[in-house]
């Protein structure tokens, strides 16, 4: 099937995410297999589109993966699917880089895949202002196909009824649906956004209730109507099938406290020979039986440092690990040899990276990159190239040597990460679907003594 849309905000904190997590668990009511698709580089939306369809979501990015690749993964998660449903990144047309470009912006992924758009906006306080806000959305692109509106944080029907009116009167795409001002749809967030699907108590009863107030108000009827127009997807390179490895036994930590991967990297992971076995750095005493190589994603280990802390016993197993460990972000952090949280109070960790970890008060870093590593490692020789992003609110408190230099737009290049053996950990996120190199280079390390 090529039925797909993309629903992408004026800014972000419009109610993207709800109307998409909402509108895939209304469809899937339905008994439809709905795909969910992530455009940018964020690890939390996918996690709570799992949760709404069933099925892993894709991110698909310009900068790491570009053109043909994201073509092939968007073809790949719609086989067996009736219906796609995008979420867009930050605001529609919000780009990587300031000016003309819309280089790695939603708008960029929806003119791509030749994807709908369903333009959520905050129409709190709005009246026939809506006609303008739509219509500069509508005019900005003319390859960017706006085809309804949803409207989010409503005060009543009259006011949808109100606002529906204005923007048929001038012309403009039709508003197919609304969300009242809720609390109970009004997710909690954190530093790095919204509280993740892992750590939500109340998930099921969350959807549940979401999908109920997206099938009362959103005509899923025209989303499908909207989803089903869709011209065939533009054709795409055929996909390199990846040389396989011998089958390793990969463990990767996966629980409240680390939870950031991308589907398609572990998807990479497992076409190159690896047998992927979850466990919970939280919860248990030992690493999985049989267990060849190591990755620690990203994910929130400053909210659980005292009890990642006190599992003894599993920090033992991990210090004792021989095979190749491949750590990110939340994951090097956990591999340090302490964490300040952000009230000040220093944590012991594994020791592992020789160095320590301060929790800030603002963003320290964020963005795309381009890396080279600067010494061989697990991934590949010195120089091997990888392209990926940061985006963490801690400091590392470490000398050289470092494993990675880093250049980011409007900023001079930069070196972080520790490399050693068969260790590597940086805060660069990376997708091994765009490496496979670096993703064979991993699996094979664990075969060698």
């Amino acid at each position: 099937m090529t039925a797909r849309v993309m629903i992408a905000g004026t800014q972000s904190g419009a109610g993207k995410t709800s109307f998409t997590i909402g509108i895939q668990a209304a469809l899937r009511r339905r008994g439809l297999r709905v795909q969910g698709f992530k455009a940018g580089p964020d690890y939390i939306d996918p996690g709570h589109h799992l949760s709404a369809t069933g099925r892993p979501s894709y991110n698909l990015d310009a900068f790491l993966h570009g053109r043909r690749l994201a073509l092939q993964l968007m073809a790949q998660g719609l086989a067996d699917a009736d219906i796609g449903v995008m979420e867009g990144f930050m605001g529609l047309f919000d780009a990587k880089e300031p000016g003309r470009s819309l280089h790695a912006s939603s708008a960029e992924m929806a003119r791509w895949t030749r994807t709908p758009v369903l333009l959520v906006v905050d129409a709190g306080g709005l009246s026939n202002s809506i006609a303008a806000v739509v219509r500069g959305f509508t005019g900005f692109a003319w390859d960017v196909e706006i085809k309804g509106v949803l409207l989010n944080r409503v005060g009543s029907e009259r006011h949808y009824r109100l606002l529906q009116d204005t923007l048929q009167a001038y012309g403009l795409p039709p508003a197919i649906g609304y969300l009242r001002k809720d609390a109970a749809i009004e997710r909690p967030e954190r530093h790095l956004g919204l509280v993740p699907a892992p750590a939500l108590e109340d998930r099921e009863t969350y959807l549940d209730h979401l999908a109920s107030a997206v099938s009362e108000t959103v005509d899923l009827d025209a989303v499908l109507r909207l989803a089903r127009e869709a011209p065939a997807l533009p054709p795409a390179s055929p996909a390199t099938k990846p040389r396989s490895t011998r089958t390793v036994t990969v463990a990767y930590a996966y629980d409240a406290a680390f939870h950031f991967y991308y589907a398609s990297g572990l998807r990479t992971l497992e076409r190159l020979g690896a047998h992927l076995v979850p466990f919970s750095p939280l919860r248990d005493s030992d690493l999985p039986q049989g267990s060849q190589a190591l990755i620690l994603g990203g994910g929130f280990p400053e909210l659980y440092a005292s009890e990642l802390s006190a599992n003894e016993a599993l920090a033992t197993s991990i210090r004792a690990f021989a095979g190749p460990i491949y750590a990110e972000c939340g994951g090097m952090m956990y591999l340090a040899r302490s964490l300040t949280d952000a009230q000040g109070s220093t944590i012991p960790m594994l020791g592992l990276v020789p160095a320590d970890v301060e929790m800030g008060d603002r963003l320290h870093s964020f963005g795309y990159a381009a890396g080279r590593t600067l010494v061989p490692s697990i991934l590949g020789p010195a120089g091997t190239r990888l392209r990926g992003h940061e985006f963490h609110w801690s400091r590392l408190r470490a000398g050289e040597p470092f494993a990675l230099e880093l250049s980011r737009h409007g900023r001079e290049p930069f070196r972080e990460g520790f490399a050693s053996g068969k260790l590597f950990a940086s805060y660069f996120h990376i997708d091994f679907v765009a490496h496979p190199a670096a993703a064979r280079t991993f699996l094979q390390s664990a075969l060698q003594p």
